[in-house]
């Protein structure tokens, strides 16, 4: 599960850098909650990982 972990922290903060570069700029609202959304589970993911630990 710890891998899970992981590539959810990896693929949300890849989502929320994109949200932030690419899809706020390009459609506005839209992109304000794409980011909104990814930083949620970033944070979600994050929270679940450090509970876990290694």
């Amino acid at each position: 599960m710890r891998a899970m972990s992981i590539l959810g922290l990896v693929v949300a903060a890849v989502m929320a850098v994109a949200g932030i570069l690419v899809v706020i700029p390009a459609f506005g609202l839209f992109g304000i909650v794409w980011t909104g959304i990814a930083l949620l589970i970033l944070v979600i993911n994050g929270s679940r990982f450090l509970r876990r630990g290694w």
